[in-house]
């Protein structure tokens, strides 16, 4: 394993070779305390069969990868490097090799409404090459010194309102079907960071009660788990929830009670 930082190798004790990785993964299957998941972070520009291979031989479990948008046109304008099919094409790799897959989208990119995100979340799950496990949903942030400061300084792009982005939020977050765990909502940047537009950290909570006041049930995963709820004698179900990819056929099977869920696994 030979990985450069800045044009340069590693110093020698940043580095490790394959032997050495396949040494500490034995290691690690008998030892009291044990790691269980790796997740890696990449980009769908960066998947082919050779780096599928590469990423199952580090050992990683579940990865993350920066979908962004499901528009071609939004991905070009804000210079992402790679298309729709690109994102497809990786995914299906990723799922035919058993990883994990907790995508990454962003609204209010350069070029979208409101509208046009509240769209393009349903395609995630409605496109069969998509449909990720977990998701993070991002409102674009503006960042000082970034491309994007010259289109807002232009007047050709703004952050959305409070009540822009509350009402985007309260569209999209019901959409998320019961497979799925919205990990994040909301990125968490310190706010002397962002020049305008969202200071709120827990505006996921925010959305959360809107929706919650307007008696609209979410059905994702984080929003259903037992955690602190009390189960008391309720009836257990173990539900198994297909549904079909391009290139699987998908089981989430879970315990639940009419209020919460209990405990779930995936099989592909």
């Amino acid at each position: 394993l030979r990985t450069h930082h800045g044009g340069a190798l590693l110093a020698e004790h940043e580095t490790v070779q394959w032997r050495r990785l396949e040494v500490a993964h034995l290691a690690n299957e008998t030892t009291p305390c044990r790691v269980v998941g790796l997740v890696i972070e990449t980009r769908p520009d960066e998947i082919d069969a050779a780096e599928v291979l590469n990423l199952r031989r580090l050992g990683a479990t579940k990865l993350q990868i920066g979908v962004q948008s499901l528009s071609d046109p939004i991905l070009a304008q804000n210079r992402r490097g790679h298309d729709v099919d690109t994102s497809r094409r990786a995914l299906a790799l990723i799922r035919r090799a058993g990883f994990k897959i907790h995508a990454h989208w962003m609204a209010n990119l350069y070029g979208a409404t409101v509208d046009d995100d509240i769209a393009d979340f349903s395609r995630l799950f409605h496109d069969p090459a998509i449909q990720p496990d977990e998701l993070k949903l991002y409102p674009c942030s503006l960042i000082p010194h970034t491309p994007l400061m010259a289109h807002y300084e232009a007047g050709r792009w703004r952050p959305y309102s409070r009540d822009e982005l509350l009402r985007l939020l309260c569209a999209v977050m019901p959409v998320a079907p019961i497979y799925c765990r919205l990990s994040r909502v909301i990125r968490d940047i310190p706010s002397t960071h962002i020049h305008e537009g969202n200071l709120e950290s827990n505006f996921r909570e925010v959305a959360e009660a809107s929706l919650a006041a307007r008696g609209v049930p979410l059905r994702e995963i984080r929003a259903r788990e037992i955690r602190l709820k009390a189960m008391g004698d309720d009836v257990h179900t173990l539900r198994d929830h297909r549904y079909d990819t391009t290139v699987s056929v998908e089981h989430f099977l879970s315990f639940e009670t009419e209020e919460a869920l209990l405990g779930f696994t995936r099989l592909s």
